[in-house]
């Protein structure tokens, strides 16, 4: 809260951009924290050869969505995350029954 304060509403973007870009590119330490969290995951998971270091790489939260949609899809996407965020069931069309 006291960060947000001490800051205008065109910093605190900016440094959320840059907060954004920095999470795609990890440090030497986010390798060596990578590397430990991937062996501890090894000793809790039935195939440990399987897990594998990009697996513990922190992803950011924002979706891509693809640029070519139309407006059906992107109203056919918008209406299936809410159905499904609201656990309502699409109702089924019913063909000639």
């Amino acid at each position: 809260m006291e960060l947000m304060r001490s800051m205008t509403q065109r910093e605190f973007e900016a440094r959320m951009a840059w907060i954004e870009e920095e999470i795609d590119r990890p440090s030497r330490e986010d390798w060596y924290l990578m590397q430990i969290a991937a062996e501890v995951c090894r000793t809790r998971v039935r195939n440990p050869q399987d897990v594998k270091l990009s697996d513990m790489k922190l992803r950011s939260g924002k979706q891509e969505v693809p640029q070519t949609m139309t407006k059906e899809e992107a109203t056919a996407r918008a209406k299936s995350c809410w159905f499904g965020m609201l656990g309502v069931g699409r109702e089924k069309k019913h063909h000639g029954t």
